[in-house]
């Protein structure tokens, strides 16, 4: 159930991050990652919006309650921008430690994330709205 949760692999991301064993540290503007969580935030507040907008539902917990399919805004971009927003922010923390080593809580974010939760959501929606979920995966790609 754990792997479900795509904000708490995100945590678990997190935390990994921090405990990584640094060997050297490399040196980047803050400007770098500052520009990646203020990207991520916009992206959140951009897909949470549209979800509210349209009284969607937003639980990855509940897929079966899902009754519109979105495909405007951030959506017309990326299947999974709420996702992508957890992504951007990790990348912001991976600059921000500048620890070369904490890169595989991206990794592990990334790859649990579509294993776990993307490609059961992706198999509801098909069963749910079947070719016009078809057809918005043919436009859109899964991250970006």
């Amino acid at each position: 159930m754990f792997l479900r949760i795509p904000p708490l692999l995100f945590i678990y991301s997190l935390i990994f991050m921090y405990f990584t064993p640094v060997h050297y540290h490399f040196k980047l503007s803050p400007l770098i990652p500052f520009l990646f969580f203020v990207l991520g935030v916009l992206i959140a507040i951009n897909s949470v919006s549209l979800f509210t907008k349209y009284k969607a539902n937003i639980s990855p917990l509940d897929l079966n309650s899902t009754t519109h399919l979105i495909d405007t805004g951030i959506y017309r971009y990326t299947r999974n921008p709420m996702y992508l927003s957890l992504l951007l922010i990790l990348i912001a923390y991976f600059f921000y430690l500048g620890n070369p080593l904490s890169i595989w809580g991206i990794f592990f974010y990334y790859f649990m994330t579509t294993k776990f939760q993307i490609k059961k959501e992706e198999k509801l929606l098909l069963k749910q709205f079947g070719n016009q979920y078809q057809a918005y995966m043919h436009r859109v790609r899964r991250w970006i």
